[in-house]
């Protein structure tokens, strides 16, 4: 019986060796989690067209991390989100202006890769964390053409035939992003994520272009390139600053 005993508390303490040793926590290396990407509506309206304070520009995410080593993890992410922007610019056409006061929708689908590093003290998936990541961001956007032509026609009811716009763009864009955070682990499987991510997309370099800033007017040929430029600018500060919040299952 003490032979037995003995064996066992030697199996044991093995098998809390080879744990301590083994990537992952309780040598449990993939994670699978959903989260929220949240920040103010400040500068541009939200998917309800609202901004302000109280309103909220919000990203939802699902991701999968894996543990390569006891303080690094590979992580994939998708994010998907509903905004909007203001149309406030003047088009032109056939020498007259519009100035449309309209709202575009904007959709949009992110796919990131992250390299997270853990505190050393910790052992990944536990404790504080930072992860720069790498993403692609393919939109959309769409606004009302009808009314966009109601209004011409009030402005300028000789003007005939109204422009036809295309009101359904597809655009891309890519991103650079900071996050840093903190894994909090209950009953050896449920994690719970907090933190702030900071992203850079290529909008950044049209905040002072031409288009944005200066006044006049969007001629017809130049619509792509405004709208273009215009949601760019737009995504730049919808992925700007952002508190992010997760909950996640160790799987194995």
């Amino acid at each position: 019986m003490k032979r037995l005993i003995v064996i066992c508390i030697v199996l044991l303490v093995s098998y809390s060796e080879i744990l301590a040793q083994t990537p992952g926590y309780q040598g449990k290396r993939l994670y699978a989690n959903v989260g929220i990407f949240t920040m103010p509506a400040l500068y541009n309206p939200n998917a309800n067209r609202k901004s302000g304070l109280i309103s909220f520009n919000n990203k939802k995410s699902i991701g999968i991390e894996y543990v390569i080593n006891r303080h690094r993890a590979v992580v994939f992410n998708y994010q998907f989100a509903n905004s909007s922007m203001r149309m406030d610019r003047a088009f032109s056409y056939q020498n007259h202006s519009y100035t449309p006061d309209l709202l575009a929708d904007i959709k949009l689908n992110c796919f990131s890769l992250g390299y997270k590093m853990f505190n050393s003290s910790m052992v990944a998936p536990l404790g504080g964390y930072f992860m720069p990541e790498i993403g692609l961001i393919k939109y959309k956007i769409n606004y009302d053409t009808v009314l966009f032509e109601k209004q011409m026609k009030y402005e300028e009811p000789s003007i005939h035939p109204y422009p036809k716009l295309d009101n359904k763009k597809s655009y891309s864009d890519v991103s650079l992003g900071f996050s840093f955070g903190s894994h909090m682990i209950f009953v050896d499987r449920i994690i719970l994520d907090c933190g702030v991510q900071f992203t850079l997309t290529s909008g950044v370099f049209y905040l002072l272009d031409y288009y944005i800033i200066e006044s006049g007017y969007v001629n017809k040929n130049d619509e792509h390139d405004y709208l273009k430029k215009l949601s760019k600018t737009r995504l730049s500060t919808f992925f700007l600053l952002n508190a992010h919040a997760g909950i996640g299952i160790l799987i194995f």
